[in-house]
C-alpha cells in the first residue's frame, strides 16, 4: 500500500523515520565517476506520485510543507545541488527540472535560506522528495576523479522552522556491493564513518555537514544508507 504524506508523518511522529538507500555509479574512467544515493520518505497533496518529488509548488504550499515537517517529523534533511558534480534523479530516471524541487522558495526555515535562483545555493529536500542523489556527470568537465576520496563541504543540511534543537538524526551505512562509497560525515556534533552509523544530535536549523565520497573503480557499485529521524520532540 502506497502511504501519502500525512498517514507516514503520523507513523513518523511516533516511530522516527528511516530512508532506504542505493549508492550507484555509471562507468569510471580516469576522468568520470557517478554516485547516487536514493532516499524515500513522504508523499502528499503536492507529491507527484508518478516522479516522487513535489515540483513547482507555489509558496503558500512550500511554507505549509516546511511547517508540517517540522511539527511531526521533527526536521528535514535537505541536500545542496549547487555544484554541478552533485545533481537529483527520480525514481523514474528524470526530472523536467530539478531547480523547481521543494523547496524551491524560502520556506522560513531558521538559520537557512532555501529560496533558489541562480547564482544562490540549491537545496533539495530529502524528507520531501523520493530522489537519487547523483555525484558526478557524464561529461569530462563535470566528472569525479576514479579511485578518489572526494569531500564535499556543506553536503547536507538540517531545516526546522523555529529556533529549537531537533530530533536526532543518525546516518549508518550497510555492506557495500564493492568498496565503501560514503567513508565519512562531519558536522558540528559529530563525525565519524557511518558505517558504524554516525548521530548528529539535536541538530538546529541550519547546521550543516561534510561528506566525504570514495569514487572507487567499480561499474554499478552500490551500497544502502539509512537516515533516521528519530521522533519529534
Amino acid at each position: 500500500m502506497k502511504l501519502n504524506r500525512r498517514s507516514v508523518l503520523g507513523a513518523i511522529g511516533l516511530v522516527g523515520v528511516g530512508t532506504g538507500a542505493a549508492f550507484g555509479s555509471g562507468a569510471f574512467t580516469s576522468t568520470t565517476a557517478n554516485r547516487a544515493v536514493e532516499v524515500n520518505i513522504l508523499g502528499g497533496a503536492d507529491y507527484d506520485s508518478g516522479s516522487g518529488v513535489i515540483e513547482d509548488a507555489d509558496d503558500t504550499a512550500e511554507g505549509n510543507i516546511a511547517t508540517e515537517i517540522t511539527e511531526t517529523v521533527g526536521i528535514d534533511v535537505l541536500v545542496d545541488i549547487t555544484s554541478p558534480t552533485v545533481s537529483v534523479e527520480s525514481r523514474t530516471g528524470s526530472i523536467s527540472d530539478v531547480d523547481t524541487l521543494f523547496p524551491q522558495s524560502d520556506v522560513g526555515y531558521d538559520s537557512l535560506d532555501t529560496a533558489y535562483s541562480d547564482g544562490s545555493t540549491n537545496y533539495v529536500s530529502l524528507v520531501a522528495n523520493d530522489v537519487r542523489v547523483v555525484f558526478g556527470a557524464d561529461g569530462d568537465n563535470e566528472g569525479l576523479p576514479a579511485s578518489s576520496t572526494v569531500e564535499f563541504a556543506d553536503l547536507f543540511a538540517f531545516g526546522r522552522t523555529d529556533l529549537s534543537a531537533g530530533p536526532d538524526v543518525t546516518f549508518e551505512t550497510g555492506s557495500p556491493s564493492a568498496e565503501e562509497i560514503l567513508t565519512d560525515l562531519t558536522g558540528s556534533t559529530s563525525s565519524g564513518d557511518p558505517s558504524s552509523g554516525v548521530t548528529f544530535s539535536g541538530p538546529s536549523s541550519g547546521n550543516l555537514l561534510d561528506a566525504d565520497v570514495a569514487t572507487g573503480t567499480d561499474d554499478d557499485a552500490t551500497q544502502p544508507l539509512n537516515i533516521t529521524i528519530d521522533s519529534a520532540n
